[in-house]
């Protein structure tokens, strides 16, 4: 999502891209990612596409923000980790895939999970039902958090830059104004010295 992104990626990637979100101009809301879970969900259930990952920014603090790496389907949380917790630094070695299961099962442990515990218990809904009717409610909610992740590293890189460069102007402003009251005490100083010199010539 974003026009940065978008012209980054065309430039580097030989692949066409498959889909574009623009950005919008305003305060980011939950309903911005419903198209891009849409098709992330569809392309996995379908077989087109064997795992998905997500790249963006991470807001560490209003200094620091790093590019995160994390899984997104098979969801890692029903594996025995947390879902936001299964990501790493852009460019660091990454991880082992997941096993993806089945290709119609988008959390393929948690039927595993239920059949395999040995008790006789009858759950209500399936887990089958209960992945369909989870799993993209779990995928908006990793995918907004990376949303407003990526929007308040934005605004804080931005407003850095516009610090700095505040900052910057008034260094500038401050050589400037020593150059030119430096430039204009000379001239004072050198009128002063011609008219002494003319009054001496004067007078003698």
């Amino acid at each position: 999502m974003g026009r940065k992104v978008r012209q980054a990626l065309r430039n580097s990637v030989n692949s066409p891209l498959l889909a574009d979100f623009p950005k919008p101009d305003r305060p980011v809301a939950a309903s911005d990612i419903v198209p891009l879970r849409t098709l992330l969900i569809g392309r996995y259930l379908s077989g087109a596409t064997d795992r998905v990952a997500l790249v963006y920014t991470d807001f560490v603090s209003a200094l620091i923000q790093k590019a995160r790496l994390q899984q997104l389907l098979p969801f890692p949380a029903l594996h025995g980790q947390d879902a936001f917790a299964a990501q790493g630094e852009l460019g660091a070695t990454e991880k082992s895939p997941l096993p993806l299961g089945e290709r119609d099962r988008a959390c393929p442990a948690l039927d595993a999970g239920v059949r395999g515990s040995g008790d006789d218990y009858l759950f209500e809904p399936s887990a089958q039902r209960l992945a369909d009717t989870l799993l993209p409610s779990m995928v908006d909610l990793v995918l907004y958090q990376a949303l407003l992740e990526a929007t308040a590293s934005e605004h804080a890189a931005r407003r850095m830059a516009m610090k700095n460069a505040t900052e910057a102007a008034e260094d500038i402003v401050d050589d400037l104004t020593l150059t030119y009251n430096q430039t204009r005490q000379a001239a004072i100083t050198q009128e002063i010295a011609e008219i002494a010199t003319a009054a001496a010539a004067m007078a003698a």
